[in-house]
C-alpha cells in the first residue's frame, strides 16, 4: 500500500504547537556526550527517532550526585533521559528530599509560580546546590512543558550562584522560552543569542556540537525579529515531517501521472542570496539487485532570509519498493561556499 502524500518539510518552529515543536522537547543535545557512558547508555534505550522515555534510575541519580563531574554532563544526561514524563521528577523530588532531609512541601514552595521578581527561597531550601537547583528546574520543566514558570525559581537560582556557568544561563533561557514561545518568539531568540554573545559564560560549558543543535533550533527563527543571524548564503534543507494527519508521509507515488512526487521547504538563513544549484535525491531500492537511483533536479534563486517550496517529479519511478529510503543533498557538488555545509543533506526512511 502506497503512502497518500508526500512531504519534506522543515517546521520553521510552530508557535501554536505546546509539542514536540517547542524549545523544550525540541532540542535534543546529548548526543554530543555520547562518550560518557551513562549518557550513551541513556540514549541507546530512548532508541533511533529519540520517542522512547528513560526512567531515571539509581546508576543516573550517582553520576548527578558526583561533585567533580561538570553541570553541562550532569545536564546533557537529563536531556538524553527525554521529557514528558513526571516519575523522573518525583524520583529527583524524593532523591533530594533524602539528601537534605527535606520536607515535601519544601520543594513544592520551589516549584511554584513566582509571585515576583527575585522571590526569596523559603529558608530549608537555600542548602540545596545550584547544580541540584539547575537538574531540578530542568526535570521540572520536561516534565510539565505547558507549566514552564513553574520551574523557574529553581533554574533562577542556580544561575544566580553561578553567575559565570553557561550551562546553567542556557538551562534558564531554555525555561524562558518555553514561557514565551507560544506569543513573542523574538523574545525567545534574542534572550539565546544574548548568551552565546555573553563572553562571561566561561565555566560549565557545553561542547561545541551541543551548543551547535541548541543555538540552531533558535535560529532558525530569526527572521522574526527581521535579523540576519551570519553573512553568506546557506541553503538550508528542511528536516522534520509535518505533524497534520493531513501529510502522513514523506513521500508519495502520483498515480495519475506514473510518477514519484517530492515537495520539499528549502531556506536561506543567510544574508546573501543563494545562486541556482543543483539538488540530489538517492533512492536506495530494498529489492535485491536494483540498487541506488540517482536523480538531480534544479533549485532557482533563493533570496536572504526567505524560504522556496520545490516541487519535484521523478516521471516513470516508484518510490516504495516496497519502503522507501531516501538521501537528499542541495548541492552535491560543493560548489557554493556557504555558512554551513552540514545542513545540506537529510535521509528518510518510510514504510510503504
Amino acid at each position: 500500500m502506497f503512502k497518500s502524500s508526500l512531504f519534506l518539510l522543515f517546521i520553521f518552529f510552530c508557535i501554536n504547537s505546546f509539542a514536540a515543536h517547542t524549545p523544550i522537547a525540541g532540542i535534543l543535545f546529548a548526543n554530543a556526550y555520547q562518550d560518557v557512558a551513562v549518557i550513551k547508555s541513556a540514549l541507546v534505550k530512548r532508541g533511533k527517532e529519540a520517542e522512547a522515555k528513560v526512567m531515571l534510575a539509581q546508576e543516573h541519580l550517582k553520576f548527578l550526585d558526583q561533585k567533580n563531574t561538570s553541570l553541562d554532563q550532569k545536564i546533557a544526561l537529563v536531556n538524553a533521559l527525554g521529557w514528558g514524563e513526571p516519575k523522573n521528577l518525583e524520583v529527583f523530588r524524593k532523591h533530594l528530599e533524602t539528601k537534605y532531609a527535606l520536607k515535601h512541601d519544601i520543594l513544592d514552595s520551589v516549584l511554584t509560580d513566582p509571585l515576583y521578581p527575585d522571590e526569596e527561597f523559603c529558608f530549608s531550601a537555600l542548602k540545596i546546590s545550584a547544580h541540584d537547583l539547575c537538574i531540578l528546574g530542568y526535570l521540572q520543566v520536561l516534565s510539565n512543558s505547558e507549566r514552564p514558570i513553574l520551574a523557574y525559581k529553581s533554574a533562577y537560582r542556580s544561575a544566580l550562584l553561578l553567575p559565570h556557568s553557561e550551562c546553567a544561563a542556557v538551562v534558564l533561557g531554555l525555561i524562558m522560552a518555553q514561557t514565551q514561545a507560544e506569543y513573542n518568539w523574538c523574545d525567545c531568540y534574542k534572550h539565546m543569542m544574548s548568551i552565546r554573545q555573553d563572553d562571561k559564560l566561561t565555566q560549565d560549558k557545553f561542547r561545541p556540537d551541543a551548543m551547535k543543535s541548541i543555538y540552531a533550533y533558535f535560529e532558525e527563527g530569526s527572521s522574526k525579529c527581521n535579523l540576519a543571524i551570519s553573512s553568506g548564503p546557506d541553503a538550508y534543507l528542511l528536516t522534520k515531517q509535518n505533524e497534520s494527519k493531513l501529510f502522513n508521509s514523506v513521500i508519495f507515488y502520483d498515480d495519475e501521472n506514473k510518477g514519484t512526487r517530492i515537495h520539499i521547504l528549502i531556506m536561506n538563513p543567510g544574508s546573501e542570496k543563494m545562486p541556482e544549484v543543483d539538488i540530489e535525491l538517492v533512492f536506495d531500492d530494498e529489492v535485491e539487485g536494483l540498487g541506488q537511483k540517482i536523480f538531480r533536479d534544479k533549485l532557482p534563486m533563493i533570496p536572504p532570509g526567505e524560504t522556496i517550496e520545490q516541487d519535484i517529479f521523478i516521471p516513470d519511478y516508484r518510490a516504495y519498493n516496497p519502503n522507501v529510503n531516501l538521501k537528499i543533498t542541495i548541492d552535491p557538488d560543493h560548489l557554493i561556499p556557504e555558512m554551513d555545509e552540514e545542513n545540506n543533506t537529510q535521509s528518510f526512511f518510510e514504510e510503504g
